[in-house]
């Protein structure tokens, strides 16, 4: 076991005091499906140092397919290697006694190389590429990334197979409703002792029939962004545990709410949070927070390639659903895709944002998200007049007149608005790589082409696609 990663040792004493067999190696794929491969814990060493040898296509598999994606740029020759990432997490299961999981990246080196392997990220992948914009934030304009999420699920029944839909809610409360809470709460009580209690700062029923919400601490933005696929891990583990699925897909049906996993980030910079104290200014140039947000604002209708990258995605973002339907921001308004969020005196202290969920690979999400932010402060770019109302009542005339448009509505429209959007999709290509941004296109266009294969009316198409793909995410 090299010697140069301090937290090698760390890591042995967790699996020697937890008795641990088996070691999952957790990493997300470009489609957004967790997957994992397990060594025995007497080969741990080995893939400390080498790894574990993948085909590259694994990361470019579409949700509805075992297969590589068309285009992707990968077939059957190429091999990378997945490791555990050297700063990131190794937990004994709770859920599985004598099983850990560790947070993993792709690695790939030339043979002749004799350095150790988790000094040579791979080129495309997920967690290398958030590594690098992080760096490059750093490196360029001082700043780090406190980032907190919220998971929305919902918890279901399996039916026998052949039912249609091939589940059915727990319940069919509404939002909040404290019996919801009741009836759950054996589960409920398991999911955040698994996910971290010293962790969970609140959870309560959502909207929809049988959904819940678990929201997690602001922690570093890479901790955080780990931290999330092992709460996903956990609950649905433990919705198994109790005959359970839990289910992140961002729409099940047409005729309930969606589930979303808003984003909260602060940017610190010299130890200050740069949105305490948020105003607009009036200067010659916009402060750095403000221009940070409007490259978010601007570039909103691409990012959604990388941030709402399923064709489901879109029947969950529409009008007076608190979704953020439309491009704006704003003050604590829920119907804004970008907030501005206050504390407990009412001061601003994060931005929240919306028009996010459960498909998309949360590392590239935050990775392109930030770009965007980076970009308008490249750009100089400065917050149009927050929109205090929910857009969706005003009239078609002064949403006009105020500039507020739809976001986009489909898959369709958001590959479309990257295509176009040149300043965003150079400086991803530039800083992410084109064989990155290939591959994860490819995906995306596999998948829209699957969903369009379905025939029958909106609702039936939305439920023929669920039943798919509901116990993935």
């Amino acid at each position: 076991m090299p010697s140069n990663h301090r937290s090698d040792q760390k890591q042995c004493d967790v699996l020697e005091s937890s008795k641990v067999k088996f070691v999952r190696l957790l990493f997300v794929d470009f489609a957004g499906i967790r997957r994992c491969r397990v060594c025995p814990i007497h080969r741990w060493g080995g893939v400390t140092e080498d790894g574990i040898g993948l085909t590259m296509a694994t990361v470019a598999m579409p949700a509805w397919g075992d297969f590589c994606a068309q285009g992707a740029g990968f077939g059957p020759v190429g091999e990378i290697r997945l490791t555990p990432a050297p700063n990131g997490f190794l937990k004994a299961l709770p859920w599985h006694p004598g099983h850990a999981i560790a947070a993993s990246g792709f690695y790939l080196r030339e043979p002749s190389v004799r350095a150790p392997l988790r000094d040579f990220p791979w080129l495309c992948c997920p967690r290398a590429a958030l590594a690098k914009v992080l760096d490059l934030a750093q490196s360029k304009f001082g700043f780090t990334f406190r980032v907190g999420y919220e998971s929305e699920f919902m918890l279901l029944h399996r039916l026998e197979p052949g039912s249609q839909p091939p589940f059915r809610p727990v319940d069919n409360s509404v939002y909040s409703q404290s019996s919801a809470f009741d009836a759950m709460a054996p589960v409920l009580d398991d999911m955040v002792a698994a996910v971290d209690p010293l962790n969970v700062e609140q959870l309560h029923a959502e909207s929809g029939p049988g959904q819940f919400e678990i929201v997690t601490g602001h922690k570093e933005a890479m901790e955080a962004t780990d931290a999330l696929l092992y709460t996903r891990e956990a609950i649905c583990a433990v919705a198994a545990k109790h005959k359970l699925t839990a289910s992140f897909l961002p729409k099940l049906s047409t005729t309930t709410a969606g589930s979303g996993a808003h984003l909260h980030i602060s940017i610190m910079k010299d130890g200050r949070n740069l949105f305490e104290g948020f105003s607009q200014g009036s200067g010659p140039t916009p402060a750095p927070e403000e221009a940070f947000l409007a490259g978010i604002l601007h570039h909103m209708p691409a990012l959604q390639t990388f941030t709402t990258p399923s064709p489901l995605s879109y029947e969950r973002l529409q009008p007076g659903c608190w979704s953020g339907a439309y491009q704006v921001w704003g003050v604590n308004n829920r119907e804004a895709p970008l907030r501005l969020c206050s504390d407990a005196h009412g001061e601003p202290n994060n931005a929240e944002y919306k028009t996010l969920d459960a498909t998309a690979n949360p590392y590239l999400a935050l990775a392109v998200l930030i770009i965007a932010g980076l970009e308008g402060i490249n750009q100089q770019r400065r917050l149009p007049e927050p929109t205090s109302v929910d857009p969706g009542n005003l009239e078609e005339s002064e949403r006009k007149q105020r500039g507020i448009k739809l976001l986009c509505t489909t898959l369709r429209q958001s590959l479309d608005a990257f295509t176009a959007d040149a300043e965003l999709r150079n400086a991803v290509t530039g800083i992410l790589g084109a064989p990155l941004v290939q591959a994860f296109l490819a995906v995306r266009a596999s998948e829209l082409s699957w969903y369009s294969g379905f025939t029958g009316t909106p609702a039936e198409i939305v439920d023929q696609a669920a039943a798919q793909l509901y116990d993935r995410y």
